[in-house]
């Protein structure tokens, strides 16, 4: 029977469970099997199971261990307790290995003769149909096992503790830093397509302006022909004739307004450079061990 009682010596277990499903068909197909990573204190574990044995034990004991995922960069001790259920009588027959190794990251520690794959039925190791565990039934030809892990004292997982803090303080300072260096490339980017786009639009101001103006000046330039023609018609009606005199002072009013006036062409060729500039400013844009 496993039991856990809170201690004012040793930090408590932390746990986790890992059943093997199919473990007939699995023993044949399957070398090994992992469980699910168990993590605290900036530790990974997780079970390393042969279900036809490993080594010397192979084809007629189920070998388990335990192998440390992510971890400290010394060796540092841990103990672990590893429980096989049985489904027949759960609250007295267990299968119960416990011990304390030096663990590197990627080492595993266990046993090779963990129990012998012949009696797993038997002793009621492995489940059958209407098997039961922890109030709920589990699928038939399954075996339940459970891992414990802990640091050896308080002041180890105190140790583990804050190195794992210093470890999340560390990446939290740099992730801060990738994301001020993103808003600031991102307010660059936002302040440089502003003021393209303000020098798009002052382009097409002055290309439109442009436009009118040339428009407005040939106006103006056949207003003053028309209105040219219209006196010297009607100079012509009252008098029968137009002086010499007249007409050449009549021509100097209409070249004045011709060379006073600016030329529309001269106009639009000023506002075109204006335009290709922004154009361009756009486009350049290992083994485990064995007990």
């Amino acid at each position: 029977m496993s039991a856990e009682f809170p201690s004012e010596l040793v930090p408590n277990y932390e746990c986790s469970t890992f059943v093997i499903r199919d473990f007939t068909r699995i023993r044949h197909t399957h070398e090994v099997v992992y469980s699910e990573p168990l993590i605290f204190n900036g530790l990974t574990w997780r079970l390393k199971v042969y279900p036809n044995g490993n080594g010397i034990a192979k084809g007629n004991y189920i070998s388990i261990f335990l192998e440390m995922l992510k971890g400290l960069s010394e060796t540092s001790k841990y103990e672990y307790r590893v429980e096989m259920l049985n489904y027949r009588d759960p609250q007295r027959l267990q299968v119960v290995r416990e011990f304390s190794s030096d663990f590197e990251v990627g080492e595993c520690w266990g046993y090779n003769r963990f129990y012998r794959i012949d009696l797993l039925e038997r002793e009621g190791f492995l489940s059958g149909p209407d098997s039961m565990s922890n109030g709920s039934q589990v699928p038939g030809d399954s075996i339940t096992l459970k891992y414990f892990v802990r640091a050896p004292t308080y002041a180890q997982q105190s140790r583990d503790q804050k190195r794992h803090i210093d470890h999340l303080e560390q990446q939290m300072t740099l992730l801060q830093q990738q994301l001020n260096e993103m808003n600031i490339k991102y307010n660059e980017e936002v302040n440089k397509n502003a003021a393209i786009k303000r020098g798009s639009t002052s382009s097409n101001n002055n290309v439109v302006a442009a436009g009118v103006s040339s428009s407005s000046i040939a106006k103006r330039k056949f207003i003053v022909k028309s209105s040219s023609n219209q006196q010297s018609a009607s100079s012509a009606d009252h008098t029968g004739e137009v002086s010499k005199e007249n007409k050449m002072i009549d021509q100097e009013e209409i070249k004045g307004t011709y060379l006073d006036e600016p030329s529309p062409s001269s106009n639009f060729v000023s506002a075109v450079p204006n335009m290709q500039v922004i154009r361009q400013r756009s486009s350049n844009s290992s083994s485990p061990r064995h007990l």
